[in-house]
C-alpha cells in the first residue's frame, strides 16, 4: 500500500512549527484569518491557541517570503505538513494513518478526559508513546496536526502573545500536554522570538 510509505517512520523525531495566538488580543481581521488554522480545542474558551504560522498581509519576518493569501503550507518545513495531507487525502489513506498512529488506542485512554482545567491530574504512563492529533479548519478544509508530546520539538513563534506566558497556558492550550488532566506537558519545546514580532 502506497500510503505506508509516505507515513513518518516509526521512532523519527519530528520538528513541528506554531504560532501562539490569543483570539482575545486580535483585531477582527485577525480572527477571521487565522480561524482555519488553529488546532481546536476542547476548552470553552482558551485563552491562547496555537496555530499553522501564517505571514497575512502586513506581518513580515526575515527570510520568507510574502504570500499573496495567508498559507499554513508556504515555507513550513513541519511534520505536520506532510501527515495531514495523509489524513484528508482518501478514505484509505485517513485508515492507514489512524492504524500508525493507534487513533482508537489513544481514543480509548482518553475518552472520560477532558480539557478542562479543574480536572483532576492522572498518570496514564501507557499512553505515554501515543501521539496527539487535534484538528483544525472547518469541515470544506479539514486539517490535522499530529505531534508526538513525549519525542517531537515544538518551536513556538510569537504573533500577539508573549511566549512568556505559556507556562501559564499549558491547561487550556491543546497538543502541549500528552492527555487532559496529565501533569506531563510536552518534553521539548523551543521559542524564537525575534525583530518580526510587533507586538
Amino acid at each position: 500500500m502506497i500510503w505506508k510509505f509516505a507515513i513518518r517512520p516509526k521512532g523519527k523525531r519530528g520538528v513541528h512549527i506554531f504560532t501562539l495566538f490569543s483570539g482575545a488580543r486580535a483585531t477582527e481581521k485577525q480572527r477571521e484569518e487565522w480561524s482555519e488554522h488553529l488546532a481546536h480545542s476542547r476548552h470553552p474558551q482558551p485563552t491562547a491557541s496555537l496555530a499553522a504560522p501564517l505571514l497575512p498581509d502586513g506581518f513580515e519576518a526575515p527570510g520568507y517570503r510574502r504570500a499573496p493569501q495567508p498559507s499554513r503550507y508556504r515555507d513550513n518545513s513541519s511534520w505536520y505538513t506532510v501527515d495531514s495531507g495523509l489524513w484528508t487525502a482518501c478514505t484509505e489513506s485517513r485508515e492507514v494513518m489512524a492504524k500508525h498512529f493507534r487513533d482508537s488506542e489513544m481514543f480509548e485512554a482518553r475518552r472520560e478526559l477532558d480539557w478542562m482545567p479543574e480536572q483532576p491530574l492522572v498518570e496514564i504512563e501507557a499512553i505515554d508513546s501515543l501521539p496527539v492529533t487535534a484538528g483544525c479548519g472547518d469541515r470544506k478544509k479539514p486539517n490535522c496536526f499530529t505531534i508526538f508530546p513525549m519525542s517531537d520539538l515544538l518551536i513556538v513563534r510569537e504573533f500577539n502573545m508573549d511566549v512568556k506566558s505559556i507556562p501559564d497556558l499549558f491547561e487550556g492550550i491543546p497538543l502541549l500536554r500528552q492527555t487532559p488532566g496529565s501533569d506531563k506537558f510536552i518534553a521539548h519545546i523551543a521559542f524564537e522570538m525575534g525583530p518580526f514580532n510587533k507586538s
